[in-house]
């Protein structure tokens, strides 16, 4: 384990979307994620994930049976987030992240005993028709019970840089595991909600049984919509090699409304001659 702060690069940024093929503008278009309320591009939270997990004790003999990642705050570049851990080796693994006092990141991970046979991973398993930009749905097509279907696999060798770079190997953290986080940030970033999301939570099962399917296959399933809150609520299912049952939540986030600047200029000359001075304004 180590206590040493984590920091974020853009170069970590391009590595986590090559590998997992999430290339959601609000971590990959800088111009874009200025025009939003963070300002800067955002950590995909899914990449936080993999560092957190990184931190936790070397353990032999056991295999990672579940997952649980809240992302309670942005991460951005350039910052040093310092992680707390929780971890004596046993079958239960807690780490949260700070900036200052605020906790940015909490995963908690439970292992089994035994080894676990990581299955092949193969990019060819990557349907050619999955989107290469993230799909924006209409407000029509954001409802409960909406879905999507397809054929995923990261980019291997990507992702296998990262999975070693982390060590997680020796934290009983199998490559396919690694691709199911990633697969989730595609889902949620690239799929439904798609090119307004700001993923929130995610909670991955290995140990359910996995759908018998074509291998490569997801469903994906928008359970609810709080409108109130703009927090979708979606489930999902990778068959094998991937072999993991999903819950996961994002909040979608709203248009960035056009601004017309002819319209917005004052009109007629009541201002003419004067001073004015704004605060506050952003």
């Amino acid at each position: 384990m180590s206590d040493a702060p984590l920091r974020f690069t853009d170069d970590d940024l391009a590595a986590f979307a090559a590998a997992s093929r999430d290339v959601n503008p609000l971590h990959r278009d800088p111009a874009f994620a200025r025009a939003t309320a963070f300002g800067a591009p955002v950590v995909y939270g899914a990449l936080g994930a993999l560092a957190a997990l990184g931190r936790l004790a070397p353990r032999a003999g056991q295999h990672l049976v579940r997952l649980q990642a809240e992302f309670a705050a942005p991460m951005f570049v350039g910052v040093d987030y310092t992680p707390e851990v929780e971890d004596a080796g046993s079958g239960r693994a807690k780490v949260r992240l700070r900036d200052g006092r605020r906790v940015v990141l909490r995963l908690s991970a439970r292992f089994a005993d035994g080894p676990c046979a990581p299955p092949p991973l193969d990019d060819a398993l990557h349907s050619p028709t999955e989107p290469s930009a993230a799909d924006d749905p209409s407000p029509d097509g954001l409802v409960p019970g909406a879905t999507r279907q397809g054929r995923y696999a990261p980019r291997v060798e990507a992702l296998l840089a990262l999975h070693h770079r982390f060590g997680l190997d020796a934290r009983a953290v199998a490559l396919h595991q690694s691709a199911a986080l990633a697969g989730c940030s595609y889902l949620v970033g690239m799929r439904l909600p798609g090119r307004r999301a700001l993923f929130s939570d995610v909670s991955l099962d290995w140990d359910a049984p996995a759908p018998d399917d074509t291998p490569g296959a997801y469903t994906l399933r928008l359970d609810a919509l709080h409108n109130d809150f703009g927090l979708a609520t979606l489930s999902a299912q990778f068959a094998a090699p991937l072999a993991a049952r999903a819950k996961l939540t994002a909040f979608v986030r709203p248009s960035a409304p056009a601004v017309k600047v002819d319209a917005a200029r004052a009109q007629g000359d009541a201002l003419a001659g004067k001073v004015a001075v704004v605060t506050g304004a952003s």
